[in-house]
């Protein structure tokens, strides 16, 4: 498992996702919780490289790994400084999202709004505005009408374009 952890982030992306794809079937048949633990700690990796391919590797997962861990480790991922990084962390939620219950994955990005760390509000704001039409209930507008108010510059206007992509088609 080690071996295959440390090649998620090689700068060859044919070895990084075949590096992937046995860290999800390995996860299927050791243990998941294991690889989980292993792969959302290279979310916070120095290297870009394996910061993506940890997100690319969280977003194969089945639906049963679509855990408060892998989607805070993912929302705040919408928040690095490397592009391909974002990029890869937003598709990777979007695949939660198709695999998992919403509710669930909504209450869970609610709960990162109250998060004291603001690259977790903030990545939350942006994982609610994927979701669009989708995420437009009360409560959760509700939520984002309160995040408005909060300290942060950033999170009060991630929070703005949020309940702007809820009215989008």
């Amino acid at each position: 498992m080690k071996a295959m952890i440390e090649l998620i982030g090689h700068s060859d992306d044919e070895l990084s996702t075949v590096a992937s794809e046995a860290l999800v079937r390995m996860g299927l048949k050791n243990g998941r919780d294991k690889i989980i633990g292993a792969v959302t700690k290279l979310v916070k990796s120095n290297s870009a490289s394996v910061r993506e391919g940890a997100c690319k590797t969280l977003s194969m997962m089945d639906k049963n790994a679509a855990t408060e861990e892998v989607i805070l480790a993912l929302v705040e991922a919408l928040e690095d400084y490397n592009e391909r990084v974002r990029a890869t962390a937003g598709d990777a939620l979007l695949d939660v999202y198709e695999k998992e219950n919403l509710a669930e994955i909504i209450q869970t990005l609610l709960g990162g709004l109250q998060h004291g760390s603001v690259r977790v509000k903030r990545g939350s704001c942006k994982a609610i505005g994927l979701l669009g039409e989708r995420a437009a209930e009360d409560d959760v507008i509700k939520v984002l009408l309160d995040v408005i108010g909060d300290k942060d510059w950033f999170v009060r206007k991630a929070a703005r374009v949020a309940l702007n992509h809820m009215g989008e088609e």
